[in-house]
């Protein structure tokens, strides 16, 4: 009787689930094509584009940027999965300087929004994803 008690308990904990577990909210993350929108039109205008790309950062193709060198010796232009090793993300977040970097913060001009600067930051936290 003692094991059927312990038995049902554990039962019950299990089919709780872990609490600090996160919960699939059935949102598919956020993918370049949804950062390339972002670089489009806010990036583009002659400035990171194929033929004038400054920085050495052309960004008609994000994909093309992720693991790419940078202009910072031993930091990639994005780095997969890490916003600290990332320079496009010290550039946006204007700490571009701290990690030996020039130049101005990007973009240039009107600043992202916040949604704009969560959705490349979960894109590259998230593993940079096609």
């Amino acid at each position: 009787m003692k094991n059927m008690m312990w038995a049902t308990a554990l039962m019950g904990l299990v089919a709780c689930g872990d609490k600090d577990e996160p919960t699939d909210s059935g949102d598919d993350g956020v993918t370049s094509a949804d950062v390339q929108a972002i670089a489009d039109a806010s990036c583009g205008e002659g400035c990171h584009t194929a033929g004038a790309s400054s920085g050495d950062l052309a960004l008609d193709d994000v994909n093309t940027s992720v693991g790419a060198a940078s202009t910072v010796e031993g930091m990639n232009q994005i780095e997969a999965g890490s916003t600290d090793d990332s320079y496009l993300w010290h550039k946006l977040e204007g700490t571009h300087e701290d990690v030996g970097g020039t130049g101005s913060a990007m973009p240039i001009g009107p600043a992202l929004s916040d949604e704009d600067t969560t959705t490349i930051e979960t894109w590259i936290l998230e593993g940079a994803v096609e």
